[in-house]
């Protein structure tokens, strides 16, 4: 098996036997690689299992499997240092969310370096930002839908105000549904479509309209993504921020 190099963030990390972990890594070169790294959790190892955490951005020397199966991981170089996520709970979780919605959503196992770029570019919005941070979720999942491909019909008007996650656009009162959020958080979800991701902050919200964009949003993934799973962190987050 040939011996490559790729830039990589971690999106899962999974213990495997008595010393391994099994990773999920999306890389620049070559797209969504699951990767395993043998004896990093034994006590005597040279390599630091801290590497290994989800959200992590490192240069991945590996073996390349053809067959689509494991990568064994041959060494591997930090690119990028955090100074703030993993010291702030309210960060760490947002960036643990932020990993499991991508890891749900993003499939292709080839090179897509502009969605590299963004991924890498909102984990550092995360990791420096000093401004709020409330509506962080809400506009990173907006701007990945886009990405992806599905993103919301910025269709609103004085007539098209109610969100319709199946529909994935603005639809009249008349035609409401099971789907639809309300006349606040469709607007509230509308002005974040808009927004700049450095201005996030100027948008008020409180915690009952993000909670249900958040909703409002993880259903829209759901109904456009049929392998979209059920999410863990979301528990997590909610009870970081109550």
């Amino acid at each position: 098996m040939p011996i490559v190099k790729a830039q990589g963030v971690i999106l899962r990390s999974i213990k495997y036997s008595e010393s391994s972990l099994i990773l999920d890594v999306f890389t620049l070169e070559y797209g969504l690689r699951s990767m395993i790294i043998s004896g990093v959790r034994k006590s005597k190892s040279k390599s630091k299992i801290g590497l290994y955490q989800v959200m992590n951005f490192l240069e991945f020397v590996f073996y390349e499997n053809e067959k689509d199966t494991l990568c064994r991981i041959k060494e591997v170089k930090t690119t990028f240092m955090y100074s703030t996520i993993y010291k702030d709970v309210v960060k760490s979780s947002i960036g643990m969310l932020m990993t499991e919605i991508t890891r749900n959503a993003i499939k292709e196992k080839s090179s897509n370096p502009e969605l590299f770029e963004f991924l890498k570019q909102w984990f550092i919005f995360l990791d420096t930002s000093e401004n709020s941070i409330a509506n962080f979720m809400i506009k990173y999942m907006l701007d990945l839908s886009r990405h992806l491909g599905f993103e919301p019909m910025p269709n609103y008007s004085e007539t098209n105000y109610i969100f319709d996650t199946y529909e994935g656009q603005f639809i009249s009162n008349e035609q409401t549904n099971q789907y639809c959020a309300s006349p606040a958080v469709s607007k509230f979800i509308f002005d974040l479509i808009k927004a700049k991701h450095a201005d996030i902050h100027l948008y008020q919200s409180n915690g009952q309209m993000r909670t249900e964009a958040l909703d409002m949003l993880i259903q829209f993934y759901q109904l456009q993504l049929e392998s979209f799973k059920d999410l863990k962190s979301v528990a997590i987050l909610r009870q970081v921020l109550s």
